[in-house]
């Protein structure tokens, strides 16, 4: 039985109904490569039998060492819909010090075998559970070989050299490298949150911008490098990949000392968005943020800016008549 305070995903009467499934476990944070491999190893492990994965919220290391924690590559919302594309139901626990202080026995047993009538289990490499990290591949498969599992260690995925971890691709976008974290992704980076209003210089600039904010929680999501990007919008009630340049960054020609914000021009677009819904999704570096003298250079720069993100949406052989028809 699901406790009330965990979440269920997809088709839940797989769970609920006690079919039997084949199950993994992990943060996933960015449902990389890596993490495909793995859920498509979980889909093949016994043919024709549903697949869980159970995924944890908040990071584990909010609760146990919040002065250690690294930035996330996604949002709870976007892991279980990246998530939900490979497996059958995604189960959301809340990770807590109580949880946190389960024994790896007592994680198999009382998470694993008492909620899921499991018939089958794939582990991630370096994969740690229970209480001081007590359990490991070699616990799990005893445990499994009792209960009657089929328990198997999921492949570890390289992409050009690279194992693909969510480290690895962290470090690319806080590099600006946006290209070799989404190749080790297997999808764009995508930022979400709802537009939130800001001072509207950029209005009077001649560049209005839709201003992302976060939700708030113990966890923050990974800001790429400071910098210029092209990027797409896609906002509740309109269009999805909307073509924009996005700053990230603190906007020192405006003013000194201010917070670092993310903020996306919509080409050709003017409408009411405060409070839409809305991702990020982020496709190319084009140069970093920099000072100017004033602000008629800034609004020429942003004018180069949003030719430039132009040209990366739309090749130079397509005419402009043909690039905005519907």
């Amino acid at each position: 039985m699901i406790p009330s305070t965990w979440s269920c995903y997809g088709n839940t009467d797989v769970i609920m109904s006690q079919k039997p499934v084949c199950v993994t476990f992990g943060i996933f944070d960015g449902v990389h490569l890596g993490h495909v491999a793995l859920l498509k190893h979980l889909k093949n492990l016994i043919p024709h039998t549903s697949t869980v994965a159970m995924t944890f919220d908040p990071h584990p290391s909010c609760i146990l060492a919040p002065e250690h924690s690294k930035p996330l590559l996604q949002s709870l919302s976007q892991r279980v819909e990246n998530l939900l594309e490979q497996v059958d139901s995604v189960v959301v626990v809340p990770f807590t010090k109580d949880f946190a202080a389960l024994s790896a026995h007592d994680f198999c047993q009382k998470i694993l075998q008492s909620t899921f009538n499991v018939k089958g289990l794939v582990m991630g490499h370096d994969l740690h559970y229970g209480r001081d990290r007590q359990g490991d591949m070699n616990h799990m498969m005893a445990f499994g070989q009792a209960a009657g599992w089929v328990v198997e260690q999921g492949p570890l995925k390289r992409h050009h050299q690279d194992i693909v971890s969510s480290s690895k691709i962290r470090h690319f976008l806080q590099d600006g490298r946006i290209e070799e974290g989404t190749s080790l992704l297997g999808h764009p980076f995508t930022l979400r949150g709802v537009v939130v209003r800001g001072a509207q210089r950029g209005r009077t600039l001649g560049f209005p911008t839709a201003n992302l904010g976060f939700t708030k929680g113990p966890e923050q999501i990974l800001r790429p490098a400071t910098g210029v990007y092209a990027c797409s919008v896609t906002l509740a009630g309109f269009p999805p990949n909307l073509p924009a340049v996005m700053n990230c960054g603190f906007r020192p020609t405006i003013d000194k000392n201010l917070e670092k914000q993310i903020e996306a021009h919509i080409l050709n677009f003017d409408a009411d968005i405060y409070d839409h819904p809305v991702d990020f999704t982020i496709h190319h570096f084009l140069r970093q943020e920099k000072k100017f003298a004033n602000l008629d250079e800034l609004k020429d720069q942003i004018a180069k800016d949003t030719q430039q993100a132009e040209e990366y949406f739309f090749p130079q052989s397509v005419t402009k008549a043909q690039k905005y028809a519907p």
